[in-house]
């Protein structure tokens, strides 16, 4: 094995392999690498990496996916959170303190929906699945596989509409 690679919606510091802040885990200042090797270094000293979910997938597709050969893109990931990578001349751009994708948490339009973050107004609180979820009239699954919930929302009779 060459490595360990771990993605993760989360605000991440990379140096030091922690996760500093993914709200929709409920993860603070989470050692990550530590985690994942284990007190008994079970990868026998393969390293391992840590990285925002979205600069991980827009790197992805730009060695091997729709981005492979161009120097500039944008990659947006939308389920729970709302977050982007961005590739600048086939680097992705992290930004001075690594969290230039995290553009869930900025305000959008003028709504007042309460963010898992904290605050008000944020993009992830008025277009990602919980939004979703609740517009559709459907309940709110905390914790449950985007995949799942997008489903139950498909299915026929998956998505009960307000009243008049």
């Amino acid at each position: 094995m060459l490595g360990v690679a771990v993605a993760v919606p989360a605000l991440v510091d990379r140096e030091a392999g922690v996760v500093v802040d993914a709200p929709n885990l409920g993860w603070h200042d989470v050692d990550v690498v530590a985690a994942v090797t284990g007190q008994d270094d079970a990868l026998g000293g393969c390293p391992v990496r840590v990285d925002n979910d979205a600069n991980c997938a827009a790197l992805a597709e730009h060695v091997r996916g729709v981005a492979r050969g161009v120097g500039d893109a944008l990659y947006l990931t939308g389920t729970v959170g709302i977050g982007a990578g961005l590739l600048v001349d086939g680097e992705v751009r992290r930004g001075r303190h690594g969290f230039a994708g995290e553009v869930g948490h900025v305000p959008f339009g003028r709504s007042t929906r309460e963010c898992v973050c904290g605050r008000r107004g944020c993009w992830e609180a008025s277009i990602g699945l919980h939004a979703v979820q609740a517009a559709a009239g459907a309940p709110v699954t905390h914790g449950t596989d985007p995949t799942t919930a997008g489903a139950a929302l498909a299915e026929p009779g998956g998505t009960r509409r307000p009243g008049p």
